[in-house]
């Protein structure tokens, strides 16, 4: 009768434990078949894992410009779900600026990250160039995974440095030489010649 009884608590806590529990699926390292009330069952047949896709995106550089120069930062894409994917990173990105049109993003080619393994980390470096000294703002770079959704990561610009470009810089060089020649060529053209001596004869 009391192994009954042990028998009949023993069955009815297995079934309870089963009830809290969401899912059933096999554990990912001994392959058993348990049942679970968080993460997902991924695969056939089903593996318990945290998430079957997921990822991390995250933003890294300096956030001092010099004006008018392109300077890139990096964009980590970590896989962090089960199987492998690829994400597509939403050119323009969002700016949050007083004058967005003063903050220019260079997305070329760094816009599709293809075929991430589980755990890999991909790189890509978008260019950032600020076309005056007192802009400040945040961008917001956007990843997106067809099977995981999106997310994003946020990017201060905090303070930019004056500076000249090499193409700036020999057009103002430029500038000057027409103004300095246009002031020679006026005094030399107000100043009174004095009159050629006559030859003798």
């Amino acid at each position: 009768m009391k192994n009954l009884i042990t028998i009949t608590f023993l069955f009815s806590l297995l079934i309870l434990n089963n009830a809290n529990a969401g899912f059933c699926c096999n554990d990912l390292n001994t392959g058993q078949k348990k049942c679970w009330n968080s993460g997902e069952c991924c695969g056939t047949p089903g593996y318990w894992y945290e998430s079957c896709y997921n990822f991390e995106i995250e933003v890294k550089g300096t956030n001092v410009f010099r004006v008018g120069q392109k300077t890139p930062i990096v964009l980590n894409i970590k896989n962090t779900g089960l199987w492998s994917d690829s994400y597509t990173i939403t050119d323009p990105p969002e700016i949050d600026s007083e004058n967005p049109n003063l903050i220019l993003v260079d997305m070329a080619g760094q816009t599709e990250i293809i075929n991430v393994s589980y755990g890999q980390t991909k790189l890509v470096y978008p260019k950032i160039t600020v076309l005056t000294n007192t802009i400040t703002g945040i961008i917001t770079f956007t990843g997106t995974s067809v099977n995981a959704g999106s997310k994003s990561a946020d990017f201060n610009i905090l303070d930019s440095d004056n500076y000249l470009s090499l193409p700036e810089f020999s057009s103002i060089i430029f500038i000057e030489l027409i103004i300095l020649s246009g002031v020679v060529y006026y005094f030399l053209a107000s100043y009174p010649r004095s009159p050629l001596p006559k030859g003798r004869g």
